[in-house]
């Protein structure tokens, strides 16, 4: 069983407000990512944080699981921790999905995982970009060293500790960091900017 894990805890200093509930084609970003997921994993997971009460919701309604983390001002690992923690043991490993990487589809995680359980590295990246990174499915095996992260140090951090490692490209990377950002996706279909606090 691969459950998807996506940490949407973080305070989105760049945007100044929840951007999450950015709405394209009518669905906000974190509901896009739960759905997507959930193509994928039978169970979903989202980590929230400082946001909780305008994410938690949004996740519920999709159909994910929500974990509270009380250090999201750590960084990205704490959420990855806090995530990791709540899984079952049943899980044999965890799907990485950035919330905020609107153009990731049911396609490339399904090749993900795919390609995570044929060959013989716990650890599959996306590449884009020139870099390898998320969304990522890491292997039970490589927990112990998830629970090691600090700060903003994600999947890609645990390069160093793997023999080989299983990579799929990814074609479209945006992802959504900046009012900037947000405004180039209009021509596809971004239709308000909502929840603003």
């Amino acid at each position: 069983m691969i459950a998807a894990l996506i940490p949407a805890a973080g305070k989105s200093r760049r945007m100044g407000f929840a951007k999450l509930l950015l709405e394209v084609r009518g669905k906000s970003l974190l509901a896009n990512a739960v759905e997507v997921a959930a193509s994928t994993s039978e169970l979903v997971l989202v980590v929230v944080g400082a946001y909780a009460d305008a994410y938690a919701p949004v996740a519920e309604a999709a159909g994910a699981e929500v974990i509270l983390n009380p250090e999201w001002k750590e960084g990205m690992a704490s959420s990855l921790r806090a995530g990791i923690v709540a899984l079952p043991v049943e899980v044999e490993a965890a799907l990485i999905v950035l919330p905020d990487q609107l153009f990731v589809d049911a396609a490339h995680l399904a090749t993900l995982a795919q390609v995570f359980r044929e060959q013989e590295s716990p650890l599959a990246l996306s590449r884009y970009s020139g870099i390898l990174g998320a969304p990522a499915v890491v292997g039970r095996e490589l927990f112990p060293q998830l629970l090691e992260l600090t700060g903003e140090s994600g999947a890609k951090a645990l390069l160093g500790r793997v023999s080989s490692v299983a990579e799929v490209s990814l074609e479209k990377p945006f992802d959504v960091d900046t009012v900037e950002q947000a405004q180039r996706l209009l021509a596809e279909g971004l239709e308000s900017l909502r929840g603003r606090n």
